[in-house]
């Protein structure tokens, strides 16, 4: 188990899954949002809302200008999306339960040569989309929300580790509170422990392809700012 983003590229991670097929090695990317009860219970709440036409959310925050510091110095695979929009691309596919048929990125590459802020559109079948943002420049409400045809999912700060979702229908809405027992990477743990028990090589809640689909659409987006 190892930190996201796993590598670099997708190209790496396809390579780091093939190795572990091989040697009957397990490995998984440790994304800790995915195992958070809060996140489980969001699977199970999207049921209810219909069909899921738009996910919105940011995740923003200011940070140092130190240009020595990972964040902005490209050899140490500095950026947004590889530290932060990594949530966000992987989050929406998660909801909508597929890839984007096509996206649209805009954003602003600084001084050491990575991206520092992005916003971009995820487009999915069906006329469904994502939006999101992205930035060390400023500092946003770091939240989530999920709108369906009959409701809506609002996922407190920060989406990516919340303890804290609200579901709203025409109904009434409903409150889902779990805080973590530790840190929050416990889950990740758990399942990590649980595969190794069982003899898996992935985890099937965060498996490899999905590190991959979001590395490719990392990469993409970074290519069409100028960045690689």
């Amino acid at each position: 188990m190892c930190e996201k983003a796993l590598t670099m590229t997708a190209e790496q991670s396809r390579h780091l899954q093939q190795v572990s097929k091989e040697q009957g090695v397990f490995i998984m990317e440790a994304f800790w949002s995915k195992f958070l009860p809060v996140w489980e219970q969001i699977q199970r709440w999207k049921l209810k809302i219909g069909e899921i036409k738009l996910v919105q959310s940011n995740f923003c925050f200011k940070a140092e200008r130190n240009y020595s510091d990972r964040l902005f110095d490209p050899q140490q695979g500095g950026g947004a999306l590889h530290d932060i929009g990594i949530y966000n691309i992987a989050l929406s596919n998660y909801v909508f339960g597929q890839l984007p048929t096509q996206w649209q990125v805009s954003g602003v590459v600084g001084e050491t040569g990575v991206e520092e802020s992005v916003s971009a559109v995820l487009e999915y079948d069906n006329n469904r989309c994502a939006t999101f943002t992205c930035s060390f420049n400023v500092t946003t409400p770091n939240t989530m929300s999920i709108f369906g045809e009959l409701g809506r999912i609002e996922i407190a700060e920060p989406f990516f580790g919340a303890e804290k979702v609200e579901l709203t229908m025409d109904s009434g809405s409903e409150v889902f509170e779990m805080p973590h027992t530790g840190a929050g990477f416990e889950y990740q743990i758990v399942e990590a422990m649980e595969c190794l028990k069982l003899g898996k090589l992935e985890s099937e809640t965060h498996p490899m392809q999905a590190t991959i689909d979001t590395l490719e659409i990392i990469g993409e987006m970074r290519r069409a700012l100028g960045v690689e």
